[in-house]
């Protein structure tokens, strides 16, 4: 919520962040997709209520049906980079999302190794 709320006294005081080009790992991810389409932190809060998943939570899927609700399934953020681990090379990934849907990204940078269930993007 901290990056959240830096960005919407940003916004509130006139600052225009929509456009800025963002990078984003795990919940700075949520922050970059949530500051491009204009969405209010609380509004956020208000559509997840009680839906935030708790760790460790393999379920597949779980944070990419979240993010989707928030964000659209299919919506996609071309100014935002997003950075994921590799689970089978073990290394970092910079992925666009300008190739990718936001919820997508999202889910693949939140999910931690060990807590969450991993988002496969092009096999990895």
């Amino acid at each position: 919520g901290y990056t959240r709320g830096v960005t919407e006294a940003l916004v509130d005081a006139g600052v225009d962040l929509a456009t800025v080009p963002s990078l984003g790992t795990s919940a700075g991810t949520w922050a970059a997709v949530g500051l491009a389409l204009e969405q209010r932190f609380l509004d956020t809060l208000a559509v997840i209520e009680d839906d935030v998943p708790r760790v460790p939570d393999p379920r597949a899927g779980r944070l990419e049906r979240i993010a989707g609700e928030l964000f659209g399934a299919d919506t996609r953020v071309p100014t935002m980079r997003v950075v994921a681990c590799s689970l089978p090379r073990m290394t970092r990934t910079v992925l666009s999302g300008a190739d990718y849907p936001a919820a997508r990204l999202v889910a693949a940078s939140s999910a931690v190794p060990g807590m969450l269930a991993p988002v496969r993007i092009d096999g990895t």
